[in-house]
């Protein structure tokens, strides 16, 4: 096979998947916080601080996570895509052995 027949690229996908983790993360960072604040008032200034960090740094660091790993992995290498429809990795091995050698 030569160098050129197979040309190899990889593909980045911006269907939108980082940019709904990223919005649920910023839901989850500002939406705990108003729950506790508007609701937790039998809660101890201490108890109210802490969920409020922890709904803060957990809503962020989802959203950060998204939206790296949106940008960063790729949907397609090469001419085969990462997320076959039939849930198979290997097919693709399966359809060119049964297609046979390339001329």
């Amino acid at each position: 096979m030569s160098p050129g027949s197979d040309r190899q690229f990889v593909r980045f996908n911006t269907t939108g998947t980082s940019v709904a983790g990223a919005i649920a993360g910023v839901i989850m960072a500002i939406g705990v916080p108003w729950v506790v604040l508007t609701h937790g008032q039998v809660l101890g200034a201490g108890s109210q601080t802490l969920l409020v960090w922890v709904g803060v740094v957990l809503g962020g660091s989802i959203s950060f996570v998204s939206a790296f790993f949106g940008l960063v992995m790729p949907s397609q290498v090469g001419s085969e895509p990462w997320n076959r429809p039939d849930g198979h990795p290997e097919a693709s091995r399966a359809e060119r052995a049964e297609r046979g050698p390339e001329p």
